[in-house]
């Protein structure tokens, strides 16, 4: 099989569909989906997702899982120093996901005029 016709048998997915499962790891979500890992990166980088965002979410939830047993062994009594850590956690988690579901990567073209062919051919070949 001539590789332009694998990739276009690989799965079409939206980022909302792939929003859906940031929190898990890839292997998984592959699994889960019924296809393979390289599916889901070509996917990602299809609308932009450089990175699959699990890591970094996980890093920033094990932080607020911390930050809120802090919370928690100080009575109900937190300092201003630990909710602001907590609310800052919170937002960098949410920026994280926002990021990676942006379409982030753009490039931008130029053909010389006499190119028509050059053009069409990376067109053609670059989705």
């Amino acid at each position: 099989m001539p590789p332009s016709s694998r990739l276009d048998a690989s799965p079409l997915f939206s980022v909302a569909q792939l929003e859906q499962y940031y929190h898990m790891p890839l292997r998984e979500v592959a699994a889960l989906l019924g296809t393979y890992e390289g599916a889901l990166i070509r996917a990602c980088r299809r609308h932009g997702i450089a990175k699959w965002p699990y890591r970094q979410l996980s890093k920033i939830n094990r932080q607020m899982r911390y930050m809120d047993d802090v919370l928690n062994k100080l009575d109900g009594t937190p300092g201003e120093k630990t909710t602001a850590r907590r609310r800052l956690l919170g937002q960098r988690y949410a920026t994280v996901h926002e990021k990676a579901s942006a379409r982030r990567i753009g490039i931008v073209l130029k053909f010389p005029s006499d190119s028509s062919k050059l053009k069409i051919s990376f067109l053609l070949n670059h989705d």
